[in-house]
């Protein structure tokens, strides 16, 4: 996954921008979104180990 530097990154100053904020809180909300995705397929086959 590529994510644009110009979306949380002032390149000039080399510091976070005003949209790194934003942008952190969406990435950590799809993360945790995948992760669970993953769990549950993961888990679909071995119910007891799972839980």
């Amino acid at each position: 996954m590529e994510i644009a530097r110009g979306l949380y990154l002032d390149e000039l100053a080399v510091e976070p921008s005003t949209g790194f904020a934003e942008l952190k809180a969406k990435l950590d909300a799809f993360l945790l979104q995948v992760s669970a995705l993953a769990n549950a397929f993961s888990c679909a086959d071995k119910a007891s180990a799972c839980a």
